[in-house]
């Protein structure tokens, strides 16, 4: 009589022998097949010259600091910062502009080469007490 484990062991053998002995096929390979035969294009990946062409890799980005009519500072990163403020007012945009209502734009930071870094000045301002906030749009921190 063959124990409970080596019972376990004989099929999981079994199993496994199935699997192998059936041709394998690769994932991507049953997927590309299946969009040929329902006609669809597999989408084309863009070059580097192609992707640098698109606009958020042309422009330059920014860190703006907007007050609220309740006095409350939000900060966000665009490449233009006027028509960033307009959506906001517009009711267009976050859930804090909705509830907080109009906006001004009280500082625009230097100029980003890309929006990655341009987010983690975001971050780090964020972060910052509402008195160091006020010292950046006063022109005294860095």
């Amino acid at each position: 009589m063959l124990g409970p484990i080596v019972k376990w062991h004989y099929a999981a053998f079994a199993l496994l022998k199935r699997e192998f002995d059936s041709p394998w096929v690769h994932p991507s390979t049953r997927t590309r097949s299946a969009r040929a035969c329902s006609g669809q294009a597999r989408k084309r990946r863009r070059t580097l010259s192609e992707r640098s062409e698109s606009k958020s890799y042309n422009m330059s980005w920014f860190v703006y600091l907007a007050k609220s009519k309740t006095k409350r500072y939000y900060t966000g990163i665009t490449t233009n910062a006027e028509e960033r403020i307009l959506e906001h007012n517009s009711g267009k945009g976050s859930r804090f502009a909705k509830q907080q209502g109009p906006f001004n734009l009280v500082y625009l930071s230097m100029s980003f080469p890309n929006k990655s870094a341009a987010r983690k000045r975001e971050v780090q301002i964020k972060g910052w007490t509402r008195e160091k906030k006020e010292r950046i749009i006063r022109g005294e921190w860095e």
